[in-house]
């Protein structure tokens, strides 16, 4: 990551914070709700206990999950600026496909190089995963190192 790329977390961080967890409140907050209801429909007071419980944290991960859009402007500019052999439009997917995976459960804690090749499985963009690795790596690096910086979930470890 170049010095530019950090200035730009740096800058992102400052804001970002604010809408992943206004995403956490309202996943949480709207988890709640649906899972007391569930849970008091199926097991009583104590199941909505539950479903409240539950409803929230995964309403939460779900927020934080939905982030990608306002960074969207920053990849769409760093990909035109590096002049790849792609359109936006073709690697657009690549870029939001390396975001969205870092937040997914069983790639918590990982590093990219850990989980690449369950990235390469789960690649469902048109063309081959190798021709859009970087655009993938580039976005799940950016995800990574504003989520260590305290912004969003913790950080991924080695």
């Amino acid at each position: 990551m170049d010095d530019k790329d950090r200035e730009e977390i740096e800058d992102a961080s400052s804001t970002e914070g604010a809408e992943g967890v206004a995403g956490a409140i309202a996943g949480g907050t709207g988890g709640a709700v649906l899972g007391s209801l569930m849970g008091l429909g199926l097991g009583g007071p104590v199941g909505a206990l539950v479903g409240v419980t539950v409803g929230s944290l995964g309403g939460a991960a779900a927020g934080y999950a939905v982030d990608y859009n306002p960074h969207e402007e920053k990849f769409r500019e760093q990909h035109a600026s590096a002049h790849t052999r792609h359109t936006w439009e073709e690697a657009s997917p690549a870029y939001r496909y390396g975001w969205e995976s870092h937040d997914r459960p069983e790639f918590h804690d990982k590093t990219y190089d850990h989980i690449r090749t369950d990235l390469h499985k789960g690649w469902t963009g048109s063309g081959d995963f190798a021709d859009y690795e970087p655009y993938v790596k580039h976005a799940w690096e950016r995800r990574a190192a504003l989520a260590q910086d305290g912004s969003f979930a913790p950080a991924a470890k080695g």
